[in-house]
């Protein structure tokens, strides 16, 4: 049995990534809305969709054409590929989602996700290294590397990071105990534990 166990921890960017923060918040929105006006194009002319591969072959040639692209994380481009595509599917899934709507530049909260591959998410000396990030994390943060990684802004120059990692139920010192003990334990023991 698993479970996603999640950490939020300030981050104090200095002024260079406070600028490469602010690029790959524009580029995720743009590529988000890039393909959303796509895949709305096509189901008008074609009554057919793209799906998530079709946006990620097409986002190379995208690249090629915008170089700025290539300036930021490309797994954060391909996370909001999936974003929209997980938004597009719950709509024709369920109506009452609502149809998935164009980022604005207007809107005061940014944020984008990424994932770990190869280890290029990980915590060394008090910094959160991203890719093509090295962040200082406010003085105490878990040891554990995550597995994925949002990053938000709001509009008060207050940067978060928001980490999660798929932990197994049965780990440390609760290992070796039968698994009916479990029942009888408080959430908070377990809190306390891990």
């Amino acid at each position: 049995m698993s479970y996603n166990k999640a950490y939020k921890v300030r981050i104090y960017p200095n002024e260079v990534l406070e600028v490469l923060l602010a690029k790959t918040f524009g580029c995720v929105r743009l590529v988000y809305n890039y393909y959303l006006d796509c895949k709305i194009k096509a189901y008008e002319t074609n009554k057919k969709s793209m799906s998530y591969n079709d946006c990620a072959k097409d986002l190379v040639s995208l690249k090629k054409d915008r170089s700025f692209l290539k300036e930021v994380d490309s797994i954060s481009l391909q996370q909001s590929l999936r974003h929209l595509d997980t938004a597009y599917q719950n709509f024709f899934r369920d109506k009452k989602v609502g149809f998935p709507k164009f980022k604005s530049k207007k809107n005061h909260h940014f944020s984008y996700s990424t994932v770990c591959v190869n280890n290029n998410i990980r915590l060394e000396d008090g910094y959160l290294i991203l890719p093509k990030i090295k962040a200082k994390t406010a003085p105490y943060f878990r040891t554990s590397n995550p597995y994925f990684y949002n990053i938000i802004h709001n509009n008060n120059d207050f940067y978060q990071g928001s980490s999660s990692r798929i932990q197994s139920l049965l780990w440390g010192r609760l290992r070796y105990m039968p698994y009916n003990v479990y029942s009888f334990f408080p959430r908070q023991v377990f809190r306390f534990l891990s």
